[in-house]
Formats: structure tokens, C-alpha cells, sequence
């Protein structure tokens, strides 16, 4: 088959390197993240992989990136989360100088899309994934211990099986290894997005194969249940890849459902349909230090308080919102941040003399001039009520976003939050 195939360039993300290509000319662009591992030079044995990106290069400018840890970008680092998996398509998306663009997510990069979807509406026009699931409630690893050797194709492409068997084969050792690979699923087994689908109000498609045997048709459909407004297409065969019989069919999909949206600008997304973590600090026995320390020294203290909360924002992708008399509130962009920043800030004001408290949770916001309402801003303040002296504590809706992260946390208890309904699983973070 006779394709040009372009050529391998990188992007910069703080120290690490991400492989992309760009795939067709077109105004229109679409990133394209792949599943669980990619490797971008070995996909290209396949021979509908390379007419799959054809077909869809005909009509978009397609942007399809080595996520970090696999394939050809950098591999010597920590299994990381989703969230810093997000990064990496703003990486290439920068690289490219691109602000707006549509999202095709495969597999596990499914959940990434989602994500990214939900925490930067106004980049996304649209967005699309094939063979996505919100949470893994299988753990089926023994193919595994043969890695290396093909087996993989029963599960992702049955049908081609076992005429593709060596390519398969090649394509894993090519990707990573078995280590690699196990580290990369329990990371898997831990994401769970169900909490933020109803939260996501960019155009959405959802694609899923009947046959698809890595990831069940029902999990496709219970993610265009979550999502308002979502189409659902669902293939008879095809597996849980798009290019061993989908590539044509799919392609066409995507592109009659992007072109609804390609002149529609994303920049004009209403802000409150945005995705955020919410940070609250308060100071430990406020008014019994204000006592002691008079005044004039509090005032300055305080302002010390505040010099210490701007100090670090930029670094985590945070905004100041406002101060909350003896705290602040603060939002960002992702939980690990906002968790990381937490940490840093109440170990940082312990200089002062004085401690925090911090609670966090992760939801809609509501936009009031330069200030945030709504019922996610109430259940951070709620959170952080009952949070301790130099203690963090997030909601299990926020902990299960951190999957695969360093953060470690106990379970602090169910509560019942006051003027919220519901009990809420509450997480305290160990430092």
C-alpha cells in the first residue's frame, strides 16, 4: 500500500519528550490518543492502520502522539495518572501551535480524552472515542506472561487471528515489556471517571464493536448514557481496534460527526461547563492567634499568608479566588496539582507559626463575576470543616482521579455534608 508516511517529530513537557506525527493539511484538526500502549513507527505494519489514518488524514489535520513511558517518546519514567497523561496532548497541541481542535480517544485513551475534555471545553469542539470504558471491572492478566509472542491479538482483534499473530507480536516487543506492561494495567484497574461523564458538554460520539472482548460493549454504553446529549454507534464486529476491518466505516463516522462542528468555535463554551478542583485552606485557631499576636502582627503575618498562596500557583495551574478570612479559595486544572500544592503550602506557612487545614473536591463551577459558586464549591468548604490540623482531605469522587499518581491516602469515613445530599466517602491524604 502506498502512503506517504509523514515524519517523527517531538514535543517538550517539562523534562520529557513526546513523539507525535502529523497526518493530512486540513484547517480541521484532531488529536488522536491512542490506547493503552502505542509505539508510532510499528503500528505502521499494519496495513489498515496506515489506511485508517489515510482515510481520516483526507479530511483533518491529524495529530496522533506516543503517550509518555511507551512507544517513542520517553520511556525512563514513573507510571504516571491520568492527569498527567492529559498534558501530554496539550504538548503536542502547543508543539503544533493549535488552540482548538476535535479529540478521537482509543481504549484507555478514551478515559484521557473524557478527561481532557470535561477540564478544557473551550479547546474541544467535538470529541469522539472507540472501545473506551469508564472503570476496569475485569482483571484478566495472563495473556501477560506471553507478551512478546502475539497473544494479545485474541483479545483486541480475534477476527485477524492468527494471521496477524507475528506482526502482533513484534508490534508488543516493540512497545514495551512484560514489566512495563503490568504496571501500565494496575494503573488501568484503578481509573474510574464515572463521577465527571455527566459533567462533560462537549458534542460527544461514542463508538464501541459488538465483538469488542477487551472492553464490553456495555461499557460504551453506559458512557453514552452518562454523557447528555451523546450519539452512540455500535458495530457488529470489528474488535476493540479501528484498523483490522473499522478503518472505512469508522473514519466516515468520525467525519460526518466532526464536520457538524468544525465551524463551530470552542472558545465560546460557557465557562461554567468546566471541569475544576476546588481548594479551600482555613488557619488552625485563627482568632486565638489573632489574640495573641495583636493586630499589627497579625496583618503582617497574614500578608506573609498570602505572599506564601501566590507563590506556587503558576507551578500547579491554579487561580486565586478570593480570601476566605482566615483562608482562601483557590480552583486548578487537575487534582494531582491542586493535591501537590496543597501539601507544599501547608508545610510552607508552618514557618509562619501558624496551620492549615485543607479540604478539595472536583465538580462544576459556577462563574459569578471573578468569583465560583455552585454545589461543588459547598462541598469543598464542607470537606475542609472536617478536615484536621496540617491534614489534606479530598472526596473519593477526587481520589479516584488520582489512579497511578504517588499520592497515597487513607479512608477517613463516610459523612453526611452539611446541606448536601447523599453520604460522602471522604479520603485523608498521607504526606
Amino acid at each position: 500500500m502506498n502512503i506517504d508516511i509523514p515524519k517523527i517529530k517531538y514535543a517538550d513537557i517539562d523534562d520529557l519528550t513526546i513523539a507525535y506525527q502529523v497526518w493530512g493539511t486540513s484547517k480541521d484538526v484532531l488529536i488522536y490518543v491512542p490506547g493503552i500502549v502505542s509505539h508510532l513507527e510499528a503500528t505502521l505494519e499494519f496495513d489498515g492502520y496506515r489506511q485508517w489514518l489515510k482515510n481520516l488524514s483526507n479530511n483533518f489535520k491529524v495529530i496522533i502522539f506516543d503517550k509518555r513511558g511507551q512507544g517513542m517518546s520517553d520511556r525512563d519514567m514513573d507510571i504516571t495518572g491520568i492527569e498527567p497523561r492529559i498534558d501530554d496532548i496539550t504538548a503536542v497541541a502547543e508543539a503544533e501551535g493549535i488552540n482548538e481542535f476535535s479529540l478521537f480517544g482509543l481504549s484507555e485513551g478514551a478515559a484521557i480524552a473524557l478527561f481532557y475534555a470535561a477540564t478544557y471545553p473551550s479547546k474541544i469542539k467535538s470529541i469522539a472515542v472507540l472501545g473506551g470504558f469508564s472503570h476496569v471491572h475485569t482483571a484478566d492478566d495472563s495473556w501477560i506472561e506471553k507478551w512478546g509472542e502475539g497473544i494479545s491479538g485474541y483479545a483486541l482483534c480475534p477476527h485477524m487471528m492468527p494471521i496477524m499473530k507475528d506482526k502482533i507480536g513484534k508490534f508488543e516487543r516493540m512497545t514495551c515489556n512484560p514489566k512495563t506492561l503490568r504496571r501500565m494495567m494496575e494503573t488501568n484497574r484503578k481509573i474510574d471517571i464515572r463521577s465527571i461523564l455527566s459533567e462533560i458538554n462537549t458534542p460527544t460520539l461514542i463508538c464501541h464493536s459488538r465483538d469488542d472482548m477487551t472492553t464490553i460493549k456495555e461499557d460504551g454504553r453506559f458512557i453514552a448514557e452518562q454523557i447528555k446529549g451523546a450519539k452512540y454507534i455500535e458495530y457488529p464486529n470489528g474488535g476493540h481496534l479501528p484498523y483490522f476491518g473499522l478503518e472505512n466505516d469508522l473514519s466516515d463516522d468520525l467525519t460526518n460527526f466532526f464536520k457538524k462542528f468544525s465551524k463551530v468555535s470552542s472558545s465560546c463554551v460557557n465557562e461554567n461547563d468546566k471541569l475544576a478542583t476546588i481548594l479551600f485552606t482555613d488557619i488552625v485557631e485563627s482568632t486565638s492567634k489573632l489574640s495573641s499576636f495583636g493586630d499589627k502582627k497579625w496583618s503582617k503575618l497574614m500578608d506573609s499568608h498570602d505572599d506564601i498562596i501566590f507563590n506556587k500557583i503558576k507551578k500547579y495551574h491554579g487561580q486565586f479566588i478570593k480570601n476566605t478570612g482566615d483562608g482562601s479559595l483557590l480552583i486548578f486544572d487537575g487534582p494531582i496539582r491542586a493535591i501537590k500544592y496543597a501539601l507544599e503550602f501547608q508545610s510552607d506557612i508552618k514557618s509562619l507559626g501558624i496551620e492549615c487545614r485543607c479540604g478539595l473536591h472536583i465538580g462544576q463551577i459556577e462563574w459569578r463575576g471573578s468569583d465560583v459558586s455552585g454545589i461543588a464549591i459547598n462541598i469543598a468548604s464542607r470537606v475542609m470543616n472536617l478536615s484536621k490540623p496540617n491534614k489534606v482531605l479530598i472526596t473519593k469522587t477526587l481520589g479516584d482521579l488520582i489512579a497511578g499518581s504517588k499520592i497515597k491516602y487513607a479512608n477517613f469515613g463516610d459523612y453526611n455534608l452539611k446541606g448536601i445530599a447523599g453520604n460522602w466517602n471522604l479520603l485523608e491524604i498521607i504526606d
